[in-house]
């Protein structure tokens, strides 16, 4: 048997390290997103050609909605697996079919929105979307391509611009909701949640603080987002087993929006190495057993990596690395690439250049 990591990041780093503490062969290959879209008979011929059409092969992804669509699609030819529909991938993948099942959910808010094909002669926006609103591709992740509008200017060349993010060159406008951010990543049956912090002056920041989230909160705030998460889950049918990534915004008036969600961990190393310091669980480990049973019977006798447990951790996204008292605590560290697809048009500013985490 021999892992295929697709498209190797700084954020598999931890996976990595699982797979050599496991001494589970393993290989990274780089490969173009758009191998999604292309047809069974495609796929079959890009597998003969690279010389990995055999069941000694699994490829494995994470953090990417697409990585893990596309690496269940090529398993599921190795495997001969039929009649398989992808629609919880195809779910986490789209945003506008998120939108369709919890616009007819009761349970859960959703902004007003509109999903758009063809969008050449729009200039103003409808009627049914207020000012300030937000451009969303509808095929991307981490905030990329994703636009705040503050007015009704250059509506044209912004959603061609956000348009370019977007797999299926498709979008989505919808109401902004203002209130505070929360990301939740669920596995096996645990929770832990990000809070995205505020700098004295009030100015939402780059810092999210992570913390464990238990169905026996008395917090009214961890309560709803327990609650509301779980009814994602159930309404998308999401594996947590699998991990599960999902993100709210909580109004003052206590009511709570849904943003997107994906049937992944969350990306910068929140779903392996923040989860695993949190809970005390080895994560990667746990995820890399969970991926291979899909396939084939793994070892019984699976062991685990110790993993040393926090209360808290922050999330950093820093133009600076981190500090000597940052050091001290330090859970990660890497680099993001200041490039065109790591553009957040929300802030309206590239990523920085470093990101990691520190123990509270």
């Amino acid at each position: 048997m021999k892992i295929i990591l697709i498209n190797k990041t700084f954020e598999h780093t931890d996976l990595i390290n699982a797979l050599n503490f496991h001494k589970i062969s393993w290989t990274s290959m780089k490969v173009s997103l758009s191998l999604l879209f292309l047809s069974k008979d495609k796929l079959k011929q890009f597998l003969k050609k690279k010389k990995l059409n055999s069941k000694k092969y699994i490829f494995i992804s994470s953090q990417s909605d697409v990585g893990l669509l596309l690496a269940k699609k090529l398993n599921a030819i190795n495997f001969n697996f039929q009649n398989l529909s992808y629609l919880t991938e195809k779910i986490s993948v789209f945003k506008n079919l998120q939108r369709r099942i919890v616009t007819k959910n009761n349970t859960v808010l959703s902004p007003n929105y509109i999903y758009l094909e063809k969008f050449k002669n729009i200039s103003y926006l409808p009627k049914t979307i207020k000012l300030p609103a937000i451009i969303k591709p509808n095929a991307s992740s981490g905030s990329q391509g994703v636009i705040k509008l503050t007015r009704n200017k250059k509506i044209g060349s912004l959603l061609k611009k956000s348009s370019d993010y977007s797999l299926d060159k498709k979008i989505l406008i919808e109401n902004y909701i203002k209130g505070t951010h929360y990301i939740i990543d669920v596995f096996c049956d645990q929770y832990i949640y990000g809070t995205k912090l505020k700098s004295k002056n009030g100015i939402l920041t780059k810092n999210i603080k992570f913390q464990r989230l238990t169905k026996n909160s008395k917090n009214i705030i961890e309560k709803k987002l327990f609650n509301a998460a779980n009814e994602i889950i159930k309404e998308f049918n999401f594996d947590t087993n699998l991990q599960v990534t999902i993100e709210f915004i909580l109004k003052k008036d206590g009511r709570i929006y849904f943003l997107e969600a994906a049937n992944r961990g969350g990306g910068v190393c929140i779903s392996n190495l923040i989860f695993s310091h949190l809970t005390g669980n080895d994560v990667s480990s746990l995820f890399i057993y969970e991926w291979i049973n899909i396939y084939k019977k793994f070892k019984k006798n699976f062991s685990l990596r110790s993993i040393s447990k926090y209360k808290k951790i922050i999330l950093k996204y820093s133009k600076r690395p981190p500090s000597i008292k940052e050091r001290k605590n330090l859970v990660f560290q890497g680099k993001l690439k200041s490039e065109k697809s790591s553009i957040n048009f929300t802030d309206g500013v590239f990523l920085n250049n470093y990101v990691f985490a520190f123990s509270k």
